[in-house]
């Protein structure tokens, strides 16, 4: 793949960390499926499963496109990865670090009771089995303890809600705070000739 400078105009110029975009990734830019991807991976951390289900294409193509999008805008994926993983630990989302508002999961002691549930299950040497014997043992667990999947089940859900909110709930409302200080600044300047009418952060 070759590379070019140019990009696509509805593309935000401070969004954009790079001018290194490959011609794919440009030609990607051009239709919908590329802004749509755009737009459903900032605001709920889909994954490739997801994406495929949305825009009607194999899982494999949309693994191909999260990879080119990520690869478009270096640091994101990191981020949101870290942003997730956060979230996960502490069962709270900072949604913005200027006024440092916080979001807290309320169903956070739900999602690590069912993970902590589960887990009882297991010996405490699990970690160290080898991938065929952890096989064989899971097999044996979900035949003699079924409900240890609907324990996990529980989690995963609760987990992935969680995750899409520590992206989505960043993003928005860091959104809503910069429009917030602008009208504050604006305030500071305005006429009877220059005021505001209308204020959208979206």
């Amino acid at each position: 793949m070759q590379e070019t400078d140019k990009v696509h105009p509805e593309m935000d110029g401070d969004t954009v960390r790079s001018a290194n975009i490959t011609n794919e990734i440009a030609e990607l830019y051009r239709n919908d499926i590329a802004i749509n991807l755009s737009l459903c991976n900032k605001y709920d951390g889909m994954g490739a499963n997801t994406l495929a289900n949305n825009l009607g294409v194999s899982e494999e193509e949309a693994t191909k496109f999260l990879t080119m999008y990520f690869a478009s805008f270096p640091g994101l994926e990191e981020s949101f990865a870290e942003t997730k993983k956060l979230a996960v630990k502490r069962g709270w989302i900072q949604i913005c670090k200027q006024t440092d508002k916080r979001y807290f999961f309320r169903n956070f002691k739900r999602m690590n009771d069912a993970k902590e549930v589960a887990l009882s299950f297991y010996p405490e040497d699990y970690r160290f089995y080898s991938p065929e014997k952890r096989a064989e043992f899971k097999k044996e667990l979900y035949e003699s303890n079924p409900e240890v999947k609907e324990y996990w089940r529980e989690f995963a859900i609760e987990k992935g809600i969680l995750e899409r909110r520590s992206v989505n709930f960043r993003i928005q409302g860091s959104s809503a705070t910069q429009t917030k200080m602008a009208l504050l600044y604006f305030l500071q300047n305005w006429t009877e000739d220059c005021f505001p009418v209308l204020s959208v952060h979206d």
